[in-house]
């Protein structure tokens, strides 16, 4: 699993598990949570998420600008955003 996207699984988990919460809230966190799985069995969008983690460590300012627009471009061709 990618392990920066966990805090949000997690947080979304708890919003659609929480009977305090309208069914509204509980619905779009459950689309959510599940959009993010479906993100996360993408391989390629992980692989580039990877990259952009290793560029912003080794602080490659024109690599994590690049790599964000692939991302960007990506997500937007393969329906995620």
């Amino acid at each position: 699993m990618d392990w920066t996207r966990e805090g949000d699984l997690t947080r979304l988990h708890k919003v659609f598990n929480d009977p305090l919460k309208s069914r509204h809230e509980r619905r779009l966190a459950h689309d959510t949570f599940n959009k993010i799985l479906r993100q996360l069995k993408d391989k390629k969008l992980t692989e580039l998420r990877r990259r952009l983690i290793r560029a912003n460590i080794a602080d490659d300012d024109a690599a994590v600008e690049r790599i964000t627009e692939e991302i960007h471009e990506y997500s937007r061709r393969a329906g995620y955003r």
